[in-house]
């Protein structure tokens, strides 16, 4: 996923900040008279008042006719250097919006088996009208059996309650589901919430990004999480 972002941005963005380096660089060192200093593609160390583009990206200094050091500036940053922060202030952003509603990970934790217990009741609650519906399902379907055993028709009312009974079945065994669903979105996302904490805080005491939020493959979830 890295792979695939770095090479989308490296096509689209990358050039454009590499682009914007150079210009500042040429007008830098342009009508003063001053040289550039670079290491060129043989690796030979040179002085020149051109400054080749294919070189620009690999850092060089400003020097005077002298030989005096004007300015050092610095390799343009690699694609991969630029999304690692991109990533690093993502993450800073959704953990500043998570401070100003959790104090900790207990928090999250807290706000999390609050959240599933009331689904979990729901979901009960459901099943408990599975088990009615299904009663007056019995019910009517040993009525309408006593009515063929004795050789007498089915009320065409029998039928339609039990069709509807069968519809009703159908719609809260779906809505059992939909909560089932909801539970494991709710638990992932505090999942995310939990990491972005842990993270978000070692990152503004000084910590890296490490290879446990790239290689998990859920930076996107993490941007499309929206917080108050």
């Amino acid at each position: 996923m890295l792979s695939k972002k770095i090479n989308i941005f490296h096509s689209s963005v990358a050039p454009l900040i590499v682009g914007a380096f150079l210009g500042l660089a040429c007008l830098s060192a342009g009508a003063a008279g001053n040289y550039y200093r670079f290491i060129n593609e043989r690796g030979v160390k040179v002085m020149s008042q051109t400054l080749p583009p294919d070189v620009a990206k690999n850092g060089y200094e400003i020097v005077s006719a002298s030989g005096r050091v004007i300015e050092v500036i610095p390799p343009a940053p690699k694609a991969e250097e630029v999304e690692a922060a991109r990533i690093r202030q993502l993450v800073i952003d959704k953990y500043k919006a998570l401070a100003k509603r959790y104090s900790s990970t207990v928090d999250i934790e807290d706000a999390r088996s609050r959240r599933l217990v009331q689904i979990e009741a729901n979901i009960a609650i459901q099943k408990g009208n599975l088990q009615n519906i299904s009663g007056q399902m019995d019910v009517l379907t040993e009525n309408a059996a006593a009515k063929e055993r004795r050789g007498l028709p089915v009320p065409q009312t029998i039928l339609d309650h039990l069709a509807e009974l069968k519809s009703q079945y159908k719609a809260v065994e779906n809505l059992i589901e939909a909560r089932k669903k909801e539970h494991d979105s709710v638990n992932k996302r505090f999942d995310n919430d939990v990491l972005l904490f842990e993270k978000g805080e070692g990152l503004l005491r000084g910590a890296k990004i490490d290879q446990e939020i790239i290689d998990a493959g859920i930076t996107k979830e993490f941007e499309n999480i929206q917080y108050e």
